[in-house]
């Protein structure tokens, strides 16, 4: 009973009148609670598991919703289940009950367990987010509605080049000769009634239903219609129109770009994995090794939001954590949520029959609202879920600041994208760190606003096209300050719009990003600004020029980059570059120039010709110019400037220091190398350990403006360790690990 509820509830008034400190317990009515809060009042959340479902309406703060002091309260989107009764052991060492809910995700504690698949490689494995041991390829023979099993090809970029084909891999990944080997007939099941996740159009996704498959056959059919998904009209529409298109055909089978994985009750047989029938209400298990269900804590999701919001404004939840679901706000200014973990936040629900896109944590306004919503996302992490991060649907002037995504969206559903901010404007995303991401694109950026400061490494792995950052139809944006390495997707791009009649993208800036062992860097549209970027073993820079996908660049502006190669195509003819280019430095070796690119100093040789290499000239011409930071009489060619006080770094920041240059166990280290580092997140300064063990390491330096260390001469072939501590303006340390290099 609320009544009952509200019993419960502390009232500590402060000093003012006017403000007042609730502090809930598990199973209070936050609800409530929040409803009955005056302006400028405080909820503290004691630590423990809040389950029901909380649903805010109209609150206007300022309001504070927060974690207790010293205390972790968690928002929780799961239910016990049955573990001492009811379980039947079957054939195959599965186990099976009924369930009096549904539900589409099960946890042992706090691990989640694996939905039954095929290929049998699962969230965790070594080789997971690798496309060729993660899916199945579809021969050249199969076809929208039929396809035809193989074993990806271990080392071989299958997804050729042609005119239209610009998303192709920069370099074939590979896979161990024992993964990924038993085809479809191998499996000895019938995969009729299971779920088909079908990569058939590049950078789109969709699941489907396996109409009929025989038993020891390589060969299935799914359905054509996908209509009844749950999606708007539209959905099936863009479905059809893409299976029917030559060259989506083309770029699909014959260029061996059509990958699928199964999932389902066929495919369950292996420990750990389960599937739910909603049809019987029936859970289907193999307990992990050497386990039975009774000793098992098992837990089922049961909510997608946790949290919803609507209508609300001027609200902060600090220090929540949300696990097995998230949050959806409607319609709502000024929330701030800060120093929230969010564990397994977003899960498909194919196992209820749902096959559209995967219920996401969305921040989502009013189209015809033009005013500022101004929503933050402060300091979180998201990690091991299926779907998009983040969705911002119309939301104006939001802000992401130090953010942590990993391990996500497996099945490429939909609009399949990390950050999803297309519909939205004058959205900042500062500081985060995304890597092993399934979908071709990790951010789409908007209108007027900035990305800057992002590491992006093994990202897009299971979509055929692809990049870090991506945007369509533009004016105003600008990306800076990047790292995009290790994966094989474009590293930075400008779209151009979607081609003519409608006009190019135009006005935006890339400047002072880094890329390396990846695709090349994109740009279509004009009036661009692209100037002091690093490209290192990776195919360069392409401004192009072909008016079918809006590239013109009458007036786009190329200067002081340092790249392997230059284009304006890809392939064949180079048309010449009608805009403004000089003052860079194109050359096949660009490592040559960098102090250790090797081991991630990009920064430029004392006596390189990048040192002061680089211009203004004609910078300001750009529309919203602004003069970069430069040391020396002028801007030196790429992402660094030599004698620079500090190396700055992208990334999300931890509490302690992270992110070592030289990396952790790296080798052939140059005699002179400095000792650098990304600082922990809002501490005060440093303080650098070294020595020749990892035992006995003396502290060498207090840093407070600066995170590079340059030690004494270094002794080749001597391996040293090095450890960075966080000191908080507290006084508190938040001690580093331990990493080692090794000198050539």
């Amino acid at each position: 009973m609320k009544t009952a509820h509200l019993l419960s509830v502390t009232l500590l008034f402060s000093a003012s009148c006017f403000a007042a400190d609730r502090i809930l317990s598990p199973g209070d009515d936050l609800a409530e609670a929040a409803h009955m809060a005056r302006s400028g009042d405080t909820i503290s959340l004691k630590g423990g598991t809040y389950s029901n479902a909380v649903i805010l309406e109209g609150i206007k703060g300022p309001l504070s919703i927060r974690a207790a002091e010293g205390e972790q309260p968690v928002f929780d989107g799961t239910i016990p289940l049955p573990v001492s009764s009811g379980w039947k052991k079957g054939a195959d060492g599965i186990w099976s009950v009924q369930l009096s809910q549904d539900i589409w995700q099960l946890f042992d504690g706090r691990e989640m367990l694996q939905t039954a698949r095929w290929p049998d490689c699962f969230i965790g494995d070594e080789h997971f987010w690798n496309q060729k041991a993660s899916y199945r390829k579809m021969t050249s023979d199969s076809s929208f509605g039929t396809v035809i099993d193989e074993r990806p090809l271990s080392g071989v970029n299958e997804q050729g080049k042609h005119e239209q084909d610009e998303g192709s891999l920069s370099q074939g990944s590979t896979i161990p000769d024992d993964v990924n080997t038993v085809s479809l007939a191998e499996t000895g099941v019938s995969m009729k009634g299971a779920v088909a996740i079908l990569n058939i159009g590049s950078w789109m996704t969709w699941a489907q239903v396996i109409d009929s498959h025989d038993a020891g056959s390589n060969r299935f059919t799914y359905r054509t219609d996908f209509s009844n998904q749950g999606e708007p009209a539209h959905w099936d529409k863009g479905i059809q129109r893409t299976a029917q298109d030559p060259s989506m055909i083309k770029k699909n089978y014959e260029l061996g770009q059509a990958h699928y994985m199964i999932e389902g009750l066929p495919c369950l047989n292996q420990p750990g994995e389960y599937w739910y029938e909603k049809a019987t209400k029936t859970l289907f298990m193999i307990p992990p090794a050497g386990k039975k269900p009774a000793q098992m804590n098992l837990c089922g999701k049961v909510l997608s939001y946790v949290l919803e919001l609507n209508n609300c404004s001027n609200i902060t939840f600090d220090g929540i954590g949300f696990f097995g679901a998230t949050f959806k706000g409607q319609d709502c200014k000024n929330i701030t949520i800060k120093n929230a973990r969010f564990d397994y936040p977003a899960w498909s629900r194919r196992m209820l029959g749902e096959l559209g896109r995967v219920p996401a944590t969305v921040f989502a306004g009013r189209a015809k609202n033009k005013e500022p919503t101004e929503n933050r996302l402060i300091n979180c992490v998201f990690h091991t879920f299926d779907g998009t991060a983040l969705r911002l649907e119309n939301e104006i002037g939001d802000v992401l600041e130090n953010i942590l995504v990993h391990d996500a969206d497996y099945s490429c559903i939909g609009r399949a994208l990390t950050f999803d901010f297309e519909r939205s404007s004058a959205i900042h995303l500062r500081r985060f760190t995304i890597y092993n991401t399934g979908s071709g694109q990790c951010v789409k950026a908007s209108d007027y606003g900035r990305v800057a400061y992002g590491n992006f490494w093994n990202i897009c792995a299971f979509q055929s096209d692809g990049t870090a950052i991506q945007v369509g139809e533009f004016d105003r944006l600008e990306y800076d300050h990047n790292w995009s390495h290790d994966h094989g997707k474009l590293s930075f791009r400008f779209d151009g719009g979607g081609g003519p009649p409608r006009k190019p993208s135009q006005n935006g800036t890339m400047h002072h990003n880094v890329g390396w062992n990846c695709g090349q860097m994109q740009i279509k549209g004009d009036k661009q600004l692209i100037n002091n970027n690093t490209l290192w073993k990776m195919p360069g820079m392409c401004t192009l020029l072909w008016e079918k996908m809006n590239g013109f660049h009458l007036e786009t502006i190329v200067v002081n980059n340092l790249a392997p190669r230059y284009m304006t195509r890809w392939w064949g003819k180079e048309p010449p570059f009608p805009g403004i280019k000089h003052d860079n430095l194109f050359e096949p070796d660009t490592g040559q120039y960098l102090r250790d690119p090797a081991n991630w100093d990009f920064r430029p040789e004392k006596d390189s010709p990048l040192v002061d290499g680089g211009t203004l000239s004609d910078m300001d011409k750009f529309k919203y110019y602004s003069q970069p930071h430069f040391v020396g009489k002028s801007p030196d060619i790429g992402a660094y400037e030599y004698g620079d006080k500090a190396y700055w770094m992208p990334g999300f920041q931890y509490p302690h220091a992270s992110t070592p240059v030289p990396p952790d166990d790296a080798v052939n280290v140059k005699p002179n190398a400095d000792l650098m580092f990304l600082g922990g997140y809002e501490v005060k300064g440093h303080r650098v350990w070294v020595g020749t063990s990892r035992d006995n390491l003396k502290q060498v330096a207090e840093l407070s403006d600066t995170n590079i260390f340059s030690p004494p001469a270094l002794a080749a072939g001597t391996t040293y360790f090095w450890r960075v501590d966080a000191v908080a303006a507290d006084g508190s340390v938040e001690q580093g690990a331990v990493w080692k290099y090794t000198v050539e």
